[in-house]
């Protein structure tokens, strides 16, 4: 007769967990998976993507300084190495990955709630969060991050614990990966200090401590390091892609004495010259519309503003950054209460239970998906986020006195700091999401216990349910720029993906999808023009064309796109004019000069 496993109660509930997860993740992906949004790589999944397979042919990064952290691009190459890039298999295999979040989250429940049960409780909410689930399938840094700094905050816990220096040494590489993946992760190391600080024991020894955070500093810088010598050491080659009109320096990069140098100086970005950008978009509150790629002008705003330092003097990535944030610093001295006014916003909303979309729209696909629409509610209350970090926020303070809770509370806020700092999106608050789910089952476990205990009629326990009650107001209301629809950015990016599949006929379904959505988008007009042209329809094309135009009289595309659908229908002399015009405005094609010859031909011809 065999003998049953006994596993430790908290294996257990780990075990239970990861397979809740797991079951969820795959359901949601097989539920989910005639969506042509789940079948095409879109927007921000196409960058990674190309920096992914660049990465793999050892042409990325090179010789430039790298935009962004540059983690989830080598972690998507190694996927790809391991299951093939099929976007469905890659899919399938970051959401069992995402998975791991919630036996993470039992494990650090376990330490701070001192419960195998309260553990499991907050493991199965991690397993079951819709954000979590649908940004586990997305090719983007969100579902890294949060396993990332899950992992730092059990390894952190684990080394206070037993106050071994190889634990905090363990725990800074960690926390090093973690920000080379977002650089808000090295928030956890003056949060961790200061937390280990203010908590320390009065017998224990303030040399002992000063020499275990010293560990963990060292080894999150030395994890960094690489990068930041990278970019140092390639200040000015800034990243091609981004770099816009940027001067060009030559192929040399610094030698090492050059990029220590600049190391000692402060003159390079540490894990990629973003974040100048980034901080000054989401701190100009006329940029707040603009900034939402939904707006069908985004990435043109975006690609126009990448070069504003180039045309006031700046000529390296360091330079680039250090110019918007002397430009955001100038604006919040001469602007106070409108800034004041923007932060506010922003901190309802990084509460908000509204998840808000950068990219793909996780509200839309609760529409091809019945397993998140089940796990992701649009209101009235926004679960889970409208519920969860309400009670996550009465948990911080609830269990403000326990060490452990505190360092939890300390590392969801500043996660969340970060966020206000420079823009709210739900993809960038998601890392805060388990720790804040860890907090809420203390809160609402210590709120049973004091039921059972007191009663319902103390003045503190109704303090208590009239403050969450107001939390849950707050973090439900309805604030501006909420939508539940696809936008025409996603419309028209998956028209173009379909394009390059060959299926003209669903592509230009999409694309005219968009300009209803948005009907002031232009290159969806373009877009439409073209799939009307590939038809054989010149008329219907010439009239997108035109409408692109009306539009944006200086859109070189429409203009050139127009000559050829012109030259095709007989009109010579307005094809040469449309040609010409796109050569004025700066469009560049290996075939405009011979276009133009045989339109000027055509035109003169007797």
């Amino acid at each position: 007769m065999s003998k049953s496993v006994n596993f430790p109660p908290l294996l257990r509930a780990a075990l239970v967990a990861f397979g809740v997860a797991l079951a969820v993740r795959l359901a949601f992906i097989i539920d989910d998976v005639h969506s042509p949004y789940l079948a095409h790589r879109l927007i921000d999944e196409l960058d990674y993507h190309d920096m992914a397979t660049r990465f793999a042919r050892g042409t990325w990064p090179g010789s430039e300084a790298i935009f962004r952290p540059p983690l989830y691009p080598i972690f998507l190459a190694a996927m790809y190495r391991v299951v093939g890039d099929d976007v469905l298999n890659v899919r399938l295999t970051q959401s069992a990955l995402g998975a791991l979040a919630a036996p993470l989250t039992v494990i650090i429940a376990s330490r701070v709630l001192g419960s195998a049960r309260l553990a499991l409780v907050a493991g199965l909410a991690v397993a079951l969060l819709g954000p979590l689930v649908y940004y586990d399938a997305q090719l983007l840094t969100a579902s890294l991050d949060v396993l990332l700094v899950l992992a730092s905050v059990a390894l952190i816990l684990r080394a206070d614990a037993t106050n071994r220096v190889v634990e905090w040494l363990v725990a800074g590489v960690v926390v090093g990966v973690a920000g080379t993946n977002r650089g808000a992760m090295l928030l956890m190391i003056p949060v961790v200090a200061a937390w280990a600080l203010a908590t320390r024991a009065p017998s224990s020894s303030r040399a002992d401590l000063a020499k275990r955070l010293s560990a963990f500093a060292a080894a999150a810088g030395l994890v960094v390091l690489p990068v930041a010598w990278h970019n140092a050491r390639n200040d000015e080659r800034p990243q091609i892609e981004y770099a816009g009109a940027a001067p060009r320096a030559p192929m040399n990069v610094a030698t090492a004495s050059e990029t220590l140098g600049r190391l000692a100086r402060g003159r390079y970005s540490a894990l990629g010259w973003a974040d100048g950008i980034n901080l000054y978009i989401g701190n100009i509150p006329t940029f707040e519309g603009l900034n939402r790629d939904s707006n069908v002008a985004h990435f043109d705003w975006f690609n126009d503003l990448t070069g504003e330092p180039w045309k006031h003097g700046a000529t390296t990535a360091h330079e680039h950054s250090e110019w918007f944030k002397a430009e955001t610093r100038s604006y919040v001295w001469h602007h106070p209460l409108a800034w004041l006014r923007l932060a506010a916003h922003k901190a309802l909303e990084v509460v908000n239970g509204y998840e808000v979309p950068r990219g793909l729209s996780p509200y839309a696909e609760r529409k091809s998906s019945a397993v998140l629409s089940a796990l992701l509610w649009s209101g009235p209350l926004r679960f889970p986020s409208g519920l969860l970090f309400p009670l996550g926020l009465a948990g911080a303070f609830a269990l403000r006195r326990d060490r452990r809770s505190a360092l939890l509370a300390l590392v969801m806020i500043a996660q969340l700091f970060f966020v206000v700092a420079f823009f709210v999106t739900s993809r960038y608050r998601l890392p805060a999401l388990p720790l804040a789910a860890v907090l809420a089952t203390g809160f609402v476990a210590r709120t049973i216990e004091d039921l059972r205990q007191n009663g319902a009629r103390t003045r503190a326990f109704a303090g208590r349910v009239v403050g969450v009650l107001a939390l849950v107001i707050v973090a439900n209301a309805h604030l501006e720029a909420q939508s539940f629809e696809r936008s025409a950015i996603e419309k028209f990016d998956l028209a173009r993906e379909l394009v390059n599949d060959g299926n003209g006929d669903e592509a230009l379904r999409y694309a005219r999808a968009a300009i209803a959505t948005a009907p002031d988008f232009g290159k969806a007009h373009v877009l439409v023009g073209f799939l009307e042209q590939s038809k054989g329809d010149l008329d219907a094309a010439i009239a997108e064309y035109r409408a692109a135009i009306a539009l944006d009289p200086s859109y070189p595309v429409a203009h050139f796109d127009l000559g050829g659908a012109l030259l095709m229908h007989g009109d010579a002399s307005g094809a040469l004019a449309s040609f010409l015009e796109a050569q004025r405005l700066g469009y560049h094609d290996p075939r405009l000069e011979a276009v133009i010859d045989q339109a000027r031909r055509r035109a003169t011809k007797p």
